[in-house]
């Protein structure tokens, strides 16, 4: 098993250099499906940003139209291909259906 195998469930860690500038991520904006995005930010800033209690990361979303957003960090998992991503999300989606009773659907697409 490699530890990619290992890897079900993730979210950017601000504690750490897990997440750079640069990095292919999956995020997610309101009700839009996760998305191909890039960790983007001016090299020398830093990558994440506080609200509240919450952190955002700054991504560069793929796609036809130039769009970028701050993403909070627990709408924000690695680019891991989509087999991998389709068990991360399930594991994501059991873990916020706990949290957040109120929520009942989540936009993903399958």
């Amino acid at each position: 098993m490699t530890s990619e195998d290992k890897l079900t469930t993730y979210s950017l860690d601000t504690s750490s250099t897990s997440a750079h500038f640069g990095q292919v991520v999956w995020a997610n904006l309101g009700s839009s499906p996760f998305w191909p995005a890039v960790i983007f930010t001016e090299e020398n800033q830093e990558w994440n940003r506080h609200k509240g209690k919450s952190s955002y990361a700054h991504v560069f979303f793929f796609g036809e139209t130039a769009e970028r957003s701050w993403i909070q960090k627990t709408l924000v998992l690695p680019f891991i291909g989509t087999v991998k991503f389709s068990q991360q999300r399930n594991g994501w989606l059991r873990k916020i259906k706990k949290k957040n009773t109120r929520r009942t659907k989540i936009n993903i697409e399958r």
